[in-house]
């Protein structure tokens, strides 16, 4: 359960993990900083990995940064509203979940997900 909570309940740390396997980068191993997991015994799957992953990365990595940066707004909303530093129209909530997911470009896979972010069902 640490694995799993530590790199795929936020869209940063989704966005860090891949990394390690987006050949657009360095590679750079997350546990350890560096690329020593390229080489070795396990170098010939460690690179057919990569290989494999460089066709969906790059979407995956897009789509967790949009994710956090709806998580991220939410959370300023949040804040804004507690604080009474926003705007009546918008702490009404006048921008429905639809909108909010039309707006993150989120494909129909994370539909759920964006309609959970943007209702506050995630906080």
């Amino acid at each position: 359960a640490e694995f799993y909570s530590y790199y795929f309940e936020s869209g940063d740390s989704v966005a860090l993990f891949l990394s390690q396997f987006d050949s657009r980068g360095p590679c750079v191993s997350v546990e350890y900083g560096d690329d020593r997991w390229l080489a070795g015994d396990y170098a010939d799957i460690n690179e057919a990995m990569i290989r494999e992953a460089a066709k969906m990365i790059p979407s995956l990595v897009e789509n967790a940064h949009q994710q956090q940066k709806m998580k991220d707004v939410q959370a300023a909303t949040a804040l804004l509203a507690k604080h009474g530093l926003m705007r009546e129209d918008r702490a009404r909530g006048r921008d429905d979940a639809r909108s909010c997911e039309e707006k993150a470009n989120i494909k129909s896979q994370d539909r759920r997900a964006a309609i959970a972010l943007c209702t506050n069902k995630n906080l």
